[in-house]
């Protein structure tokens, strides 16, 4: 089963069975659960990906988890294994591996994010002196 949580909680109101055909789309505060996440077709897109939202890949061992993307013509591709499971998670729009995290979940499963990206740099205040 696949539970996609649209208001990030978990009552049966927000829950709804996907059968994998068409675009998942976090738009506002997704929580998408996977029990499976090695069985989620590829042929799924997720649009609006990003905070706040999130993907938990139940069973993927957070342990050993690791991340990869590949970036394809209209997002990319986004690699969650754990050397024994792997998900392959297609994603609509601009991505870059660096900027996905990955944690506990809470039950041993790996709960990826994709917070906002900061340049790092901030924006100089005017100088005030004259010449």
């Amino acid at each position: 089963m696949t539970r996609v949580v649209s208001s990030g909680t978990t009552s049966n109101s927000d829950v709804v069975l996907y059968d994998g055909s068409s675009v998942v789309d976090f738009a506002g505060d997704g929580h998408l659960v996977l029990d499976n996440a090695q069985a989620w077709p590829i042929a799924a897109t997720f649009s609006g990906f990003g905070v706040p939202g999130d993907i938990d890949c139940q069973d993927i061992n957070i342990a050993t988890a690791s991340l990869g993307y590949a970036t394809t013509s209209v997002g990319g591709i986004l690699t969650v294994s754990d050397g024994t499971h792997t998900a392959q998670l297609a994603l609509i729009g601009n991505y870059s591996l660096g900027s996905f995290q990955k944690v506990n979940d809470g039950h041993g499963g790996t709960l990826i994010s994709d917070p906002p990206v900061s340049s790092g740099q901030a924006i100089a205040a005017p100088s005030l002196e004259s010449d």
